[in-house]
């Protein structure tokens, strides 16, 4: 079974009336984008925290947990726009936390592992796509009318439940 989740960050609320013109080349990268489902929105405008050890299928670094899903991060052949180390082994029935934290254009993830107190950094990531910040941060300036970039989060399980607990 092909098991893959991730938090999504840094994107305005689903339901909010989002122009997204400014994101066709990243919507041009997703083959079954569907512009009437809310649900595509956090892929088009904002970034995914993925959840999979395993990086099923394709094994790459960028699909591994605590990367930014689809940034690259030096797979054999592509360059490293995100700096990716793994996180602390995965156990089954051990809770792990994530600690994503976005400030501006900075991304840093860590991953703890609840039981041994076990923590380490997996991501370091520097959004330099426009579209991406216009799209992900004045949108949810207007959406929250602060002075400040906030937004959505969310968590995606695609192929099977995914828990968490706050």
């Amino acid at each position: 079974m092909n098991h893959n989740s991730g938090i999504f960050v840094r994107f305005p609320r689903p339901t909010f009336d989002l122009t997204i013109d400014d994101a066709e080349g990243r919507i041009a990268r997703e083959p079954f984008f569907d512009r009437g489902n809310f649900a595509w929105k956090p892929v088009i405008t904002g970034f995914e925290v993925q959840i999979d050890d395993n990086a099923r299928p394709s094994g790459l670094r960028k699909h591994r947990t605590g990367a930014i899903c689809n940034i690259l991060a030096g797979d054999p052949g592509e360059p490293q726009w995100q700096t990716f180390a793994p996180g602390p082994t995965l156990f089954p029935a051990i809770w792990f936390e994530y600690e994503v934290i976005v400030k501006n254009s900075d991304y840093t993830v860590f991953l703890t592992n609840t039981q041994t107190g076990e923590r380490k950094q997996t991501t370091s990531f520097y959004n330099t796509d426009p579209a991406a910040n216009r799209l992900g941060l004045s949108a949810c300036r207007s959406m929250l009318e602060a002075p400040w970039p906030g937004g959505t989060f969310g968590s995606k399980a695609e192929t099977h439940s995914c828990s968490c607990k706050s």
